[in-house]
């Protein structure tokens, strides 16, 4: 399901998200109740930040209003900094309405990327800036185990 936005969006804090922007690399559906994006391109590499991914992100999730959300990586086989960098900002987005966001099927080598970055630590499963799940149906549990 393609995710488009009816007007301009201001989210404070944020860049302006473009009107009608279309979603290319996130695809947004629910699970049990919970919303999940999931990014459609395997290689995070600057061409897609910057082909709009950040803006991308931003938009899924304020179309879904306050709530948790899972990210969906399954199909992501290699980032960069730049992606982390955009999915942090989706995180601050998140966290700032009062909500969490989980990372669900992170393959060993962009969790080691993440790891490299301090973004997430192999030996503290929780209080951590990216708590990840093996899969989806893990990642939903833990939201709903967690509320």
């Amino acid at each position: 399901m393609a995710l488009f936005l009816a007007s301009s969006t201001r989210l404070a804090g944020f860049p302006e998200v473009l009107p009608t922007l279309r979603q290319r690399h996130v695809l947004c559906h629910t699970e049990e109740a919970i919303p999940v994006l999931t990014i459609t391109a395997p290689q995070l590499f600057e061409d897609v930040v910057a082909d709009g991914f950040t803006k991308e992100l931003l938009a899924a999730a304020a179309q879904l209003g306050p709530c948790d959300v899972v990210l969906d990586l399954q199909q992501v086989k290699v980032v960069t900094s730049s992606a982390i960098r955009a999915i942090a900002e989706l995180r601050d987005f998140i966290h700032k309405r009062g909500r969490r966001l989980v990372l669900s099927g992170v393959c060993p080598c962009v969790a080691e990327t993440f790891h490299l970055a301090r973004m997430v630590e192999a030996d503290a499963p929780t209080d951590l800036l990216f708590p990840m799940q093996p899969d989806l149906a893990s990642a939903i549990a833990f939201l709903v185990r967690s509320r």
